[in-house]
This record gives C-alpha cells, structure tokens and sequence, in this order.
C-alpha cells in the first residue's frame, strides 16, 4: 500500500527546461513495504489496508479509518508544489525526492497519530491486552512501519524504526 504522486508542472524558461531533463528520471512512493511485516509474519500493508478501507471476515468487523486516503487527499499538492519549489530554488532532483519522501513519510505517520476515527472496539482492546482505545495505535508498529523510497530503492524508515518488531 503505497502512494505515488505524479504532476504535470508548467513554468517558464529555466524550470520547464529543468523539468523536461528530469521527465521519467525521478519517482517517490510512501507508504507501506513488502519487508514491514508483524512478528507473526503479517505483512503490515495488509493490515494497514484493512484499517484504511474497513473490513468484514470472519475475524470481525473493522470500521474504515481511511488514514492513508485522507492523508493523500489533503496533502498531495502540497507535496507536489514542495517539489517544484525546491527544483524552482537550484535543488537537485534526487535531494527533492528525498525531502518530499520524507514529508509524505511523516504526514501519513501524523495522519495515524492524530485522528478521529471511531474507537477500537471493547474487544479490540480485551484482545490486545492495550487499554488504549485510539484505533490505529495498538502497539505503535504500523506508525513505525510508514516508509518511502526514492527511485525505487529501498524503503527508507524512521530513525527508530525496527521492522522486525
């Protein structure tokens, strides 16, 4: 579960010159990676799909809490208005990639953080053996697994993250 952004960006004299170098040379998803996996094995975009969209199978039902739908939705032209300026401002491609990775990385980590979805369930909570009703927050591994990746190389994690949690 990954976001892309992709944008068609006009300008004059140097930054369109600028951009038609750098068409198709440049690419950076955030999201959720194929290594981010529970200690049960669970891949956490599973998960994270889950929660986004809701759920209804034989383990129960989950209430949609589209964090990551809502983050894209609310952030993604800042995301691509940050980039053009940084290319606008002289930055080299590659750094812009990276900041705006990093950006989107964080955005959907505070979206995770700070929402107002509906409660974890009662026995969401008995389950977990956490008396922390906030959904999404159950152990903090999801908000800790949040990861971007320039180029398609690999993901890049915050500092504390640890994957293998």
């Amino acid at each position: 579960m990954c976001a892309a952004v992709s944008a068609k960006l006009t300008g004059g004299g140097k930054l369109l010159t600028k951009l038609k170098k750098m068409s198709g040379k440049g690419r950076v998803t955030a999201g959720f990676y194929k290594d981010a996996k529970y200690e049960n094995g669970t891949p956490v975009a599973t998960v994270a799909a889950a929660n986004n969209f809701g759920t209804k199978d034989s383990g129960g039902f989950i209430p949609p809490r589209p964090f990551f739908t809502d983050t894209v939705t609310e952030n993604s032209e800042k995301w691509v208005r940050g980039f053009g300026k940084m290319i606008a401002n002289g930055k080299d491609i590659d750094t812009s990639l990276q900041l705006v990775g990093e950006k989107m990385r964080s955005d959907i980590i505070r979206k995770i953080d700070v929402n107002d979805y509906l409660p974890n369930a009662e026995s969401t909570i008995k389950q977990s053996g956490n008396p922390n009703k906030q959904p999404l927050k159950d152990t903090y591994h999801m908000m800790r697994s949040v990861g971007y990746s320039v180029n398609d190389e690999p993901p890049q994690y915050s500092q504390t993250s640890n994957n293998s949690d």
